[in-house]
């Protein structure tokens, strides 16, 4: 509810012209948003309640997507799932160079399948065969390779960020960022976020920019109403948020679709036979939802085809595995398994930690 809240809160200063932009960035220093909480998915247990709640953070991100102000998404640390969904929402998005830094929807490798845009937004921004390979595979990319692949507008990096400093105040070229977009010199792309209002003076004249500080971790939970989802949905199809995306020579043509929908599936046939249903609903679902031009209308079914998959046997018992490899390994460092100064020693106590994961994956198989 927070995130709605916030959102909430900046487009009513909007609507009485107190604020001109809206920044997201992350509180901690490596990591922005690393997606949903694991063990909400692990509760859903019927369709129609996890298909509302799917749609619940789609409707958050399609606000964000019609704010009328640039929105800017700082990914100074890792954006995994949600996190990356929601900077595609955004109008503006860069990211730090940092090479520790990883972007990606590996949604896949948990037995489901982005739910937040990400087949539908992910696209229509870079190229197709690209955009599928990273949501079948679950692979992730440096944001060098992000930016290569016009995943991310800009890089940057900044040495001398003191704790405690604004948002402003650690990346000062923001002010000129903004500046830009009133000239009328910037093309499209949207976002939005949480708390202070401060005033700078720009070339063009005074405005107030709103500070988003994301709480880094899991998505939040937030409630709308009917009424508010229809609006959503008119100001989508009024909105131009399609012009933020990429138009490049055979973007949405049917060759392109019929050659990397072939080559994807014969590599999906390959890895997962068919004991491995995420990464062939993956396929089908952005395929799908290139076919429809309606914004709204594709996050639809992109939310359709999540309720049903994130109920399967394989998604549930993969992310048990995740969350308990996950608790596995911070006990592992807690013993000093990652401290250990004795080579040996360490190789013993690694072959040990991974012989504990082969047991955990044995019993998974046996209650199947």
């Amino acid at each position: 509810l927070q995130l709605k809240e916030a959102v909430d809160s900046a487009h009513s200063r909007i609507s009485r012209h107190e604020v001109c932009a809206v920044i997201f960035c992350s509180a901690k220093e490596k990591s922005f948003i690393v997606g949903a909480d694991i063990q909400l998915e692990l509760a859903m247990v019927h369709q129609e309640s996890s298909y509302r709640d799917c749609r619940q953070l789609q409707n958050l991100f399609a606000m964000i997507e019609c704010l009328p102000v640039p929105t800017i998404a700082i990914l100074n640390g890792t954006a995994l799932g949600g996190g990356l969904e929601l900077a595609l929402a955004c109008q503006y998005c860069v990211a730090d160079y940092d090479n520790g830094i990883q972007l990606g929807l590996p949604e896949v490798k948990l037995g489901v399948i982005p739910g937040g845009g990400g087949c539908c937004r992910l696209p229509r921004l870079i190229s197709l065969h690209k955009a599928v390979e990273m949501i079948v595979s679950g692979m992730t990319v440096s944001p060098q390779q992000a930016y290569d692949i016009g995943l991310v507008a800009a890089l940057f990096h900044d040495t001398n960020r003191r704790e405690g400093d604004s948002v402003l105040e650690k990346y000062p070229w923001l002010v000129e960022l903004v500046a830009l977009w009133q000239a009328g010199q910037l093309g499209g792309k949207e976002i939005i976020m949480e708390t202070s209002k401060r005033d700078i003076n720009l070339a063009t004249g005074s405005c107030k920019v709103l500070e988003a500080t994301v709480a880094s971790g899991s998505d939040a939970g937030m409630g709308f109403s009917e009424e508010e989802e229809a609006e959503l949905k008119e100001r989508l199809r009024a909105s131009c948020v399609t012009d933020k995306y990429s138009r490049h020579p055979l973007c949405n043509t049917w060759p392109e679709k019929q050659i990397v929908y072939l080559l994807s599936l014969y590599k999906i046939k390959a890895m997962a036979r068919s004991l491995y249903p995420a990464p062939y609903v993956a396929l089908k679902t952005i395929f799908s939802c290139l076919d429809v031009v309606d914004l709204s209308e594709a996050l639809e079914i992109e939310a359709d085809a999540f309720s049903k998959i994130v109920l399967t046997v394989q998604s549930k018992r993969l992310m048990r595995l995740f969350t308990q490899s996950r608790s596995l390994k911070k006990k592992a460092i807690a013993f000093g398994l990652q401290q250990s100064s004795n080579e040996d020693d360490l190789k013993l106590k690694m072959f040990l930690f991974m012989l504990c994961v082969i047991v955990m994956m044995w019993r998974q198989l046996r209650q199947q």
